[in-house]
């Protein structure tokens, strides 16, 4: 009997929440206007906030946001909110309770006049939370943490961990301030539908947005401003890669792109709203999109679909609706997997350190061995020896059966250990980050399947890829000691100047044309007087990666190497003291009297 009153309880809640809706669709407008001074009252006080879309009773996720009436007029408790159903649920009005309805936020009696029917009580009581109403409109059925910027109107994804750390940090940098890329105003040219019209792409596409440089997946996107391609770069790592680099730029790692970010420069990072806004409105780990130009539809690729070819090979759904929240529930533990960067770093290097097991160069890495599908997200158990991968959500679903060992229903085969090499997972382990620890993304091999078509995505292929990064990554590491012997030059006096009363010397680097502060000589140019500016030379060197085969542009004699510079001792004395004289010139040229050791702009 009591399971019939359930049913009929439940029927009658779904109802109420779909009444509810119609009612809110049809109030909107006025209760915007009747909302507005609680809003900018709000914002007054914060011009940003971060939400997390949970039901402040429950803590459970809020599909439609709603406060009562009273609290709304009386502008109380703004950034507490309720779930329509899960406040209704609490308040025990199903079951007749309506004589004394209480807020559970700020404990105030809720008056209101008697009605004739349930459906009149709760519009009279309880209204739509506008803002958060809206802001949960633009976030997909599963909604992600969000930061939401009031003046700009501007919704971002909150990120994880270090990430986030990072982005708090830089935002108010004053000279690489993550803000000032985020709030300047979209280019259209260079957003998703236009770059697809300069692609001629009438077909469509899937395509893998995770970030060009470190293999994470793309919460911002961003590209450049001439990048014309669908791939794009997340924002906090990229910035946080210029960030650490000497140069504070890069080009863009697209094979013929022009496209050159500058960390000084805004301008030169553009957000694609369109792709952020598609990733915003999919399930918690968007990484696969399509993009279909007939309907001029862009979505994360599961969501589309409604299901996971993968996951559905672990376990069969009895509906639509447990299937997707399932998804979510596997997502949320494969996004922590696949944003823990530096684990799957490390566990990659300890593996590459390994005497993998042979296989055939023949064989190929795109079919999973134990599903059967085509892998995109390379991944095993930190206990494989050999070379083969599944993909990270199917060792996830095994991973989730061994911590919840109650979670069976659909499961196909219940199993608690890697299928790669049988190695049990350990539910046991504390704190829940080293649960996670157990399964790592291979990092090199993600890279290849980035770079690589299917039909190039064999063991042979994979070896000459890693060749290639090996010996990329040994004249990275040489070009880096180079350029820390540039930064210890010796200082020395120049040998010539003994010889000599006074010259005239050029006020700006004979190489690279920038105005000369701290004075270079190379002990191969014995014929001129004019020199280079270090700073403008090390920079020189950055971009080009070496200065071996340069020549002087003055006397055409090899650089050679980066020892055989010195910093002109007496020059670099006159230079300091004369600073200030020097900044406010604008002569090309400049007297030197040895002697005296004084300059004289000429």
């Amino acid at each position: 009997m009591s399971e019939k009153i359930d049913l009929q309880l439940t029927g009658t809640l779904k109802q109420l929440n779909q009444d509810f809706a119609n009612f809110t669709n049809k109030i909107l407008k006025d209760e915007e206007n009747n909302q507005r001074s609680w809003i900018e009252q709000q914002f007054k006080i914060t011009q940003s906030m971060n939400i997390i879309f949970e039901c402040c009773i429950s803590k459970q996720k809020v599909q439609m946001p709603v406060s009562f009436t009273q609290c709304i007029n009386k502008k109380k408790h703004f950034d507490e909110y309720f779930d329509f159903e899960q406040l209704i649920v609490y308040l025990g009005i199903l079951n007749g309770k309506t004589d004394n309805i209480q807020c559970p936020s700020c404990k105030d009696q809720i008056k209101f006049q008697q009605k004739s029917s349930l459906l009149q009580i709760i519009q009279e009581i309880i209204r739509p939370h506008v803002f958060f109403y809206k802001l949960r409109k633009q976030v997909g059925i599963y909604p992600k943490d969000i930061i939401y910027y009031h003046r700009q109107n501007l919704i971002i994804p909150f990120y994880k961990a270090k990430y986030q750390t990072y982005f708090n940090q830089q935002y108010h940098s004053e000279e690489y301030g993550i803000e000032r890329i985020l709030l300047q105003p979209p280019q259209q040219e260079n957003q998703f539908f236009s770059i697809a019209n300069k692609l001629n792409d009438y077909n469509g596409c899937d395509f893998v947005n995770v970030c060009l440089i470190s293999q994470v997946r793309v919460n911002i996107p961003v590209r450049g401003n001439q990048c014309v391609h669908y791939e794009s770069y997340d924002l906090i790592a990229l910035h946080k890669h210029l960030f650490e680099s000497e140069s504070k730029m890069m080009n863009c790692t697209m094979e013929g792109c022009k496209s050159v970010f500058v960390l000084k420069d805004p301008k030169t990072f553009q957000i694609d709203f369109q792709l952020l806004q598609a990733g915003r409105e999919g399930l918690s780990f968007s990484i696969n999109f399509i993009y279909l130009p007939h309907i001029q539809k862009l979505s994360e690729l599961l969501y589309h679909r409604q299901r996971d070819e993968f996951i559905i090979a672990y376990r069969e759904a009895k509906s639509l609706e447990l299937n997707l929240e399932y998804l979510n529930k596997i997502y949320e533990i494969a996004e922590q997997i696949f944003v823990n960067n530096e684990n799957n770093k490390k566990q990659t290097e300890l593996f590459q350190k390994l005497p993998n097991i042979k296989i055939s160069d023949d064989d190929d890495l795109v079919i999973c061995p134990i599903t059967n599908f085509g892998i995109e997200l390379p991944a095993r158990c930190r206990n494989c020896k050999g070379l083969q991968v599944t993909d990270l959500r199917y060792l996830v679903c095994i991973l989730n059966q061994a911590k919840n060992e109650k979670d069976i229903e659909g499961v196909k085969k219940v199993q608690k250990a890697c299928p790669l090499c049988n190695s049990p997972f350990l539910a046991q382990i504390k704190p829940p980050s080293k649960f996670i620890d157990q399964i790592y993304i291979d990092v090199k091999l993600m890279k290849f399947f980035l770079q690589a078509p299917f039909y190039q995505r064999t063991v042979k292929d994979y070896k000459q890829y890693l060749m290639k990064q090996q010996q990329q990554e040994t004249q990275e590491t040489n070009a880096q000691v180079s350029l820390q012997i540039f930064d210890k030059l010796e200082s020395k006096s120049w040998e010539q100047g003994k010889l000599i009363f006074m010259y005239k010397l050029s006020l700006y680097c004979i190489l690279t044309n920038k105005r000369i502060k701290i004075p270079v000589r190379n002990i191969k140019c014995t014929n001129h007087y004019d020199c280079f500016d270090k700073d403008a030379l090390k920079q020189f060197q950055q971009e080009k990666g070496t200065l071996e085969k340069i020549c002087c542009p003055k006397c055409q004699a090899k650089f050679e190497s980066c020892s055989n510079f010195y910093i002109d001792l007496e020059l670099n004395e006159m230079f300091s003291k004369q600073e200030k004289d020097l900044s406010q010139t604008n002569s090309n040229f400049a007297l030197v009297q040895i002697g005296s050791k004084k300059l004289t702009p000429g």
